[in-house]
């Protein structure tokens, strides 16, 4: 008799947010980001796009990651071991000595630094033709106990759930040496690393089994990195930022915008926050420093300063000036109350007189008046409260201190790379916060420390954790030559201007440099590089595996629509009163290209706007033997409202590479969205 019964039964796919969509999807295996609205499905993550990272069409996608990957992360390896072509068919036991060709030159001990003892089948992982493999303990017990007495019976006595056991020495000269539970094939690719993020998470915690001690390691004498340093607990690195990739021993360490930042921590216990008799809060930003020249009368100053107007006011908060450069001891390294000001001179008097006529380095001081706080809280509130060109700064307590300290640091809002400050003593408004007069700069930040503390690992003897450290670019200016200095164009792939990606050993390496960089992306609300970048956080983050298919969810573009939609399109960023890139198109094989653009900006205080409108034509050549050579024409028209200034396009050409800039006098940022177009010629 037929069965006619009928089961409906109710699928789910995975959904969620889409900072946790999975990287990768399993092939086939559909994710609905719910906040991003997007829907993809996973290819085979085995092939080459598994190791390949695409931007999202995140406005600036491509210059944030750029800006986070040289300000927010360092790169490490971990200590690994290649056997790829050293097997023979049919072997079930690979053998090396632990030297150098594993461990940095400088290191002496070869055991595990956690353990004190030979590393074992978990302490290590190996990997075979890019599959992780699992490591069987407890044939070192059957080994101990007399129940195995040669090495040849070792692959045997394996687990049938497990794949390999792991065998080593502390000694250099000793063999470490693996057996598989199955035999090899000689085109078999095996790697070993040693550690994994536990192990870089002792080096800048400490030996989790003494908590109470400040040391790397329990039996010596060298420091962990945040006691070390002296690194308030909420400024530790989280551990979720600290990624390694299981195939290839290459980790990233993210650093949150704490640990990049630039800051003045009080160096004390405040005597009494409720009670304080301050004045005013100066402070300069490092960045501003223009060289002009001076005229004196006596002990009286007149800089000649042709954008006096915008940076100081003698009848405003922007009343004070830093000065150095003139070889005169009783004016350089000293702050003034200006008497005057107008378009082009400040006027100020030094305590003695100065050398007159002369070059001189000067820097505005943002005065805020914190006379009226009879406590900290209230100085803290009347500083949250600034508007306009001060509110780039913050002064905060010390969340470690229980509202006895403050610090002083620049906003994440304002910029997301570091920005260096000086404080200057106004009535003893420092000494009561227990804040020192000082320059401030990215070399005391969290990072430039670990830069420092990273190098002195790997010229370590007992500390066997880093095989090497890379950094995109220095914070710190000393201490740290021994670091690998890499460019983030070495594994970016721009041969395609219209579809970049980034390329990397393995898919998990690619998966977890997505999950960091992400992850340190969604940290601002909005992502600001002053005169580059400034852009509101996008729900769909900067990154995504090559093999996250997204698929078009949109039912009404039709090919034959009299109107196209393009929501979106290429957006980059065009700072006010300077020249940038807009972008880089290889004309080798799609010589003619068009593109459709718009620039805008609109403010409302006070209120300005601007736009352009009009399409770019570019082709260009590269004939060998010949001469290159490009042609462009901007087709455009714009308008503004308080705005006279304006934006011009303009291109040139190295080898197939056309650059396209775009030069602005307008008197604010603005956005340039684009669509591209482009015609095959060879």
């Amino acid at each position: 008799m037929a069965n006619n019964t009928v089961i409906v039964s109710r699928i789910q796919n995975r959904r969620g947010l889409k900072q946790d969509l999975p990287q990768p999807l399993r092939a086939g295996e559909i994710g609905l980001a719910t906040d991003s609205r997007q829907v993809y499905i996973g290819a085979d993550a085995s092939s080459t796009a598994g190791k390949q990272l695409t931007f999202e069409k995140t406005p600036s996608s491509q210059e944030i990651t750029e800006s986070i990957y040289n300000n927010q992360i360092i790169k490490f390896t971990l200590p690994t071991k290649s056997l790829l072509g050293v097997p023979a068919d049919g072997d079930r036991q690979l053998s090396y000595n632990s030297n150098s060709s594993i461990f940095d030159s400088n290191v002496t001990v070869y055991h595990n630094i956690d353990t004190l003892l030979p590393f074992k089948s978990t302490d290590v992982t190996v990997v075979k033709n890019g599959v992780i493999l699992s490591g069987d303990n407890n044939v070192q017990t059957l080994i101990d106990s007399g129940n195995i007495t040669v090495a040849s019976a070792i692959p045997d006595n394996i687990s049938s759930a497990k794949d390999y056991f792991f065998s080593a020495s502390n000694a250099t000269s000793n063999a470490h040496i693996i057996y598989f539970r199955t035999p090899l094939e000689s085109t078999d690719d095996i790697r070993i690393t040693y550690y994994d993020k536990n192990g870089v998470i002792q080096t800048l915690d400490g030996d989790s089994d003494t908590p109470s001690s400040n040391l790397i390691i329990s039996t010596d004498s060298q420091n962990n990195f945040y006691d070390l340093e002296s690194i308030p607990t909420f400024r530790k690195i989280s551990e979720n930022n600290i990624v390694v990739s299981p195939t290839t021993g290459t980790g990233y360490i993210g650093l949150n915008h704490k640990h990049i930042a630039v800051t003045a921590d009080s160096s004390e216990n405040i005597t009494d926050t409720n009670s304080v008799v301050l004045g005013n809060l100066l402070i300069s930003r490092n960045d501003k420093d223009n060289t002009d020249t001076y005229s004196s009368d006596g002990s009286t100053i007149t800089l000649s300063y042709d954008n006096s107007a915008i940076d100081y006011n003698a009848s405003s908060n922007l009343n004070f000036v830093y000065v150095t450069g003139t070889g005169d001891s009783n004016i350089d390294g000293n702050h003034y109350q200006l008497s005057s000001s107008n378009t082009t001179t400040l006027v100020f008097s030094a305590t003695s007189s100065v050398v007159s006529n002369a070059n001189i380095t000067h820097r505005p001081i943002h005065s805020v008046d914190l006379s009226s706080a009879s406590n900290v809280t209230a100085a803290i509130t009347t500083v949250d409260n600034l508007q306009g060109t001060y509110d780039w700064f913050q002064l905060k307590y010390l969340p470690d201190s229980s509202n006895q300290q403050v610090y002083i640091t620049h906003k994440p809002a304002y910029s997301s790379v570091p920005l260096g400050f000086r404080l200057h003593e106004d009535s003893n408004t420092l000494g009561q916060l227990k804040l020192v007069e000082t320059e401030y700069t990215s070399n005391s930040s969290v990072r430039a420390k670990l830069e420092r503390f990273l190098n002195s690992m790997l010229n370590q003897s007992n500390i066997n954790v880093f095989a090497d450290v890379e950094v995109g670019s220095n914070l710190s200016i000393t201490d740290v030559g021994d670091l690998s200095t890499v460019s983030y164009n070495s594994f970016l792939d721009s041969s395609d201007s219209a579809n970049p990606f980034l390329f990397f050993d393995s898919n998990d390496e690619a998966s977890v440099f997505s999950d960091v960089v992400n992850s340190l992306y969604y940290e601002y609300s909005t992502y600001n590089s002053p005169g580059n970048i400034s852009v509101s956080q996008d729900v769909r983050g900067l990154l995504g595996l090559n093999t996250n298919l997204e698929l078009l969810t949109r039912t009404a573009a039709a090919a034959l629509d009299r109107v196209s939609t393009y929501d979106e399109p290429f957006s980059v960023s065009v700072p006010a009163g300077t020249t940038s890139n807009v972008t880089i198109i290889d004309v080798s094989t799609y010589g003619a290209h068009f593109i459709e653009y718009v620039v805008s900006y609109g403010s409302s205080a006070p209120v300005k706007a601007y736009t352009k409108v009009g399409t770019l034509n570019v082709t260009g050549y590269n004939v060998s033997g010949g001469n290159t050579n490009v042609a462009f024409q901007d087709i455009g028209s714009d308008v503004g409202d308080n705005e006279s200034g304006n934006v011009h396009f303009d291109a040139t050409i190295l080898g197939n590479n056309v650059t396209i800039t775009a030069t602005s006098t307008l008197a604010e940022p603005a956005t340039m969205k684009y669509i591209q177009r482009r015609i095959k010629t060879s």
